[in-house]
């Protein structure tokens, strides 16, 4: 099992095993979102969990992986599960993307008035050192992007994204 299953799958898929009789419920504190689909569409593609109505569940293989028995479902439950077709992508509809909170930054930056590091603060939920290590190392550095630093008397320092001249054109 070690060498198919990460540290975090193993103890997903343990929890399930041991505390909710083969469905996927829990996640480790740390692990969210999208890190939480990546786990589920990994197992998935190795077909050691299906998905049966909105619940993941663990698999026969998977059972035979952990060297465990599988448990077994009355006649009357195997009727009831629902057959998971997974919809195309004019069924799931336009979902907006999810907007991250770097792009947030970059949005509120390019501005023609830019933004300071309290209104960086407010609008990502972070504290001003990591707004400024954003600041510094992934949008300046990472990103190659010029940001500049605007100081009036009397306000915060402003800092603004500048316009290269194929953006201003």
């Amino acid at each position: 099992m070690s060498d198919l299953l990460t540290d975090n799958q193993k103890r997903i898929v343990l929890h399930a095993v041991n505390e909710t009789n083969g469905e996927i419920r829990w996640f480790p504190e740390h692990i969210h979102g999208g890190a939480q689909q990546k786990i589920l569409q990994s197992l998935a593609s190795r077909k050691l969990i299906a998905q049966m109505g909105d619940n993941w569940r663990l698999t026969d293989l998977c059972y035979q992986v952990l060297r465990l028995p599988a448990p077994t479902l009355f006649d009357a439950e195997i009727a009831d599960i629902p057959v998971f077709v997974k919809p195309t992508k004019s069924e799931s509809g336009n979902k907006p993307a999810r907007q991250t909170k770097q792009q947030i930054m970059i949005d509120l930056l390019s501005r023609d008035e830019g933004a300071s590091i309290p209104e960086l603060m407010d609008a990502t939920g972070w504290q001003q050192h990591t707004v400024r290590g954003a600041l510094s190392g992934t949008l300046k550095k990472r990103l190659g992007l010029e940001i500049e630093s605007i100081k009036t008397s009397g306000s915060d320092r402003t800092y603004r994204i500048l316009k290269t001249s194929d953006e201003s054109s």
